[in-house]
């Protein structure tokens, strides 16, 4: 979400307001044409890969440069070698034409960071193997490299940022960490020599440089993480006008155009800030384009004389690189004429992933994905949502793909509402699915819902402490009878002071939220039956998260989430994972056992740092139900739709390789493939060190695991809320355990009428 002041425009609304085009009347033929372009708003961004041939796998972009010729420059550095190849384009990318690098060979010393100034200038600087000091060159398109003698390079050992300002004025961002300093000047692009000093915090600029005719824009970032559009002129001073716009999303990459509008590529899209404007305009999101494929970095960017731009992207899925540009074509309409809508309460990564695949391979369709519980937003609820699609659907109208998580499905498919999928998605996408996780879902050959994701709720512990939990009252009474627990509060040392085991607590729980999460969850598929409460199950969980929190003293809610952390160890495949600070406890050794879903291979690897533990197990959840497991992204298709086969060709590009292999911190693959290869590349990096490796063994079988699935667990948001509204009630004191069973019953019984 952009801030108030930063109003994001959308790529329609512009679309409407510059490209309805009106004709003079004609002969039949042209009236109809006339009539057409009248009323339909024409022109959109469209791709193409332009990526020449012959790159080496592996090899790293470093650059992406048009010279005021029109000629686009791509320079890319060999991983192993750090070799240079350097690319010219005179027209646009359709064609490449290699450039002679055999200057660069004979610098004697490592390309750090390369660039071309307007007139065709190459500049660099290198490094040599003793690791410090770094040496600036100059080659003229016509001539050999020089040395020019910069001040303040012998000393520093990376290149931050080296730009061409103009063709008379270098930027150059060095650092040393010998010296602990930062050397941020203009040089004369002529000799080297220090034109200004710049401000140390240059140091915290977010993205590199982009030229203007009076300067250079650049996003600034301090030390507070804020980030707003600043600009320097050809002498280092600043900018008038620039300062005040901000940026919320971090830029993976940015450049200018001759009038001076900036762009900057994010993990949402490509978005353009005019000249002396304040607002942030997207003109390509990334859900529809192949940088918005979670396998592709984007790692550069290039506005073209003609309008066009060049995205540089590293992809990770075939350890290659890849140029994509985009070129506005107003002989399309600016909508497709076919378009689906897919619907989920809540924003999911894999739907923005599925979103390129999809759309990559299906340029005359639209997608319109509608988010209807959008982050931060706290003025609708979940249930007014829900009766809004339940309105929509039963009206025939509606999304035509839905994906359920915090939905109650079953309505929709008593009521003949969904699709059978196995009769329209490929069976091929369908059969490459773990059957333990779909075979739930099958009634026969049926199926009208299905998970694109999983979950598996695990407990992490030592054998001897697992082997006493088995159950959730088992774990409740272990509490109950156990230590209590240092603290809930990450701001204490005792958070984080390592105990010995018998001083340690069983399990810690930070919050009522925490206790319902858990102990709702464990029995979740019990709570309602044959749609209504089965009181017996519902006492039994709201008895438990009492008891729990009466022996930590916890009597009103505070975020566990506050708590936790985003764990990333750049493990392949695996994006950011959300670790509960109860987990954390466990790993600091002021617990005995956590329980936490596994998500990605990253948990796994975090867990091998645990204190005080050497050899942990981990097992199923302990629950009320056996093999319980959380499907993700449970996806269904209106039998209402218009559309029903691009409906179920987009369920399909859930299920395609390019989706599933990389998990986005919304589950697991849940095709056999591509988990057997996140485990693979798990098992190959902790061998070879890499990410996360701690001291301790976790000893885990993904296969026996998965194998040992059973029972779904499908969160219904309207039941979880309600237990939690009444038991944080009785553990402030509020109601007794009997008057939060009759306070959930009551809660309950409106929802449980309309789904009948």
């Amino acid at each position: 979400m952009r801030n108030c002041f930063m109003k994001k425009l959308t790529i329609l609304s512009l679309l409407l307001a510059l490209a309805l085009i009106f004709t003079s009347c004609g002969n039949t033929a042209s009236q109809a044409a006339s009539t057409l372009s009248s009323v339909t708003p024409m022109g959109r961004w469209v791709d193409d890969d332009i990526t020449p041939s012959g790159l080496t796998a592996g090899d790293y972009p470093e650059g992406l440069w048009q010279t005021a010729d029109g000629a686009l420059h791509y320079f890319e550095i060999s991983a192993e070698t750090r070799a240079l190849t350097h690319l010219i384009s005179s027209d646009g990318g359709d064609t490449w034409q290699p450039q002679d690098t055999a200057w660069a060979a004979q610098l004697g010393e490592s390309i750090d960071k390369i660039c071309v100034s307007q007139n065709g200038t190459i500049y660099a600087t290198t490094y040599n193997e003793s690791g410090v000091g770094l040496t600036l060159w100059r080659k003229a398109s016509d001539g050999d490299a020089q040395k020019l003698e910069a001040e303040n390079l012998d000393v520093c050992d990376m290149t931050r940022k080296l730009y061409p300002l103009n063709d008379d004025t270098l930027i150059l961002c060095a650092s040393s960490t010998q010296q602990a300093k930062q050397y941020n000047m203009l040089l004369n692009a002529e000799t080297g020599e220090v034109a200004k000093t710049l401000s140390d915090n240059f140091s915290n600029e977010a993205n590199r440089f982009a030229a203007v005719p009076d300067g250079a824009l650049f996003v600034y970032m301090n030390e507070s993480y804020d980030m707003t559009l600043n600009g320097m002129d050809a002498k280092g001073d600043a900018l008038p006008s620039t300062g005040t716009v901000e940026l919320e999303n971090f830029p993976l990459a940015s450049c200018a155009d001759k009038n001076g509008n900036f762009y900057t590529l994010d993990e949402f899209g490509i978005s353009r800030i005019a000249s002396g404007g304040t607002l942030i305009e997207t003109i390509l999101d990334s859900a529809k384009y192949a940088f918005g494929v979670p396998s592709n970095s984007p790692r550069d960017l290039a506005y073209m004389q003609n309008g066009d731009i060049v995205v540089a992207l590293s992809d990770a899925s075939s350890n290659s690189t890849k140029l994509y540009r985009y070129r506005f074509d107003t002989a399309l309409p600016a909508v497709a004429e076919k378009s689906i809508t897919v619907w989920s309460l809540r924003d999911m990564p894999t739907v923005r992933a599925a979103l390129s695949t999809f759309l990559l391979a299906n340029k005359d369709v639209d997608v319109n994905y509608e988010v209807a519980l959008p982050a931060g937003e706290t003025s609708l609820s979940a249930d007014d949502i829900i009766r809004t699609l339940n309105t929509e659907i039963l009206a025939g109208e509606g999304p035509d793909v839905i994906i359920f998580d915090g939905v109650d499905y079953q309505s929709y498919i008593d009521k003949g509402l969904l699709a059978d999928l196995p009769t329209i998605v490929d069976k091929t996408a369908l059969g490459a699915m773990l059957p333990t996780v779909t075979a739930p879902f099958y009634k026969g050959e049926s199926a009208y819902v299905l998970p694109m994701r999983f979950g598996i709720p695990c407990i992490f512990g030592s054998a001897a402490t697992l082997d006493a939990l088995t159950t959730p009252q088992a774990l409740a009474d272990a509490v109950a009878a156990g230590a209590v627990q240092a603290s809930a509060d990450p701001n204490t040392s005792e958070f984080y002071e390592s105990l010995d085991s018998d001083k340690r607590c069983v399990m810690a729980f930070h919050s009522v939220d925490a206790a319902v999460e858990y102990f709702y969850g464990a029995s979740a598929p019990l709570i309602i039956q044959n749609n209504a409460v089965n009181e017996g199950a519902l006492t039994a969980v709201l008895s438990q998260i009492h008891a729990v929190c009466g022996h930590y003293g916890i009597v009103t809610q505070e975020e566990s989430s506050a708590y936790g952390m985003s764990l990333t160890t750049g493990l392949a495949g695996n994006g950011a994972t959300m670790v509960g600070g109860e987990f954390n406890q466990f790993v600091t050794a002021s617990a005995n056992s956590a329980v936490e879903t596994l998500l990605s291979m990253n948990l796994l690897a975090y867990a091998t740092t645990a204190d005080g533990e050497t050899d942990i197990d981990v097992r199923l959840m302990p629950s009320a139900v056996e093999g319980l497991y959380m499907p993700k992204m449970l996806s269904g298709i209106s039998a209402a739709s218009k559309h029903i086969d691009i409906a179920a060709d987009f369920v399909a590009a859930l299920l395609d390789a390019k989706t599933q292999q990389f998990t986005l911190g919304d589950g697991l693959p849940v095709t056999k493939a591509q988990l057997d290869a996140q485990v693979a590349a798990f098992k190959e990096s902790q061998a070879k060190g890499e990410g996360i490796v701690g001291d301790a063994t976790v000893n885990y079988d993904i296969n026996a695991l998965v194998a040992a699935l059973k029972t779904p667990l499908t969160t219904n948001e309207s039941v979880r809320d309600a237990i939690y509204t009444h038991a944080d009630a009785m553990c402030s004191g509020k109601e007794t355990l009997e008057e939060a069973v009759k306070g959930v019953e009551n809660d309950l019984s409106i929802y449980l009428s309309e789904r009948k």
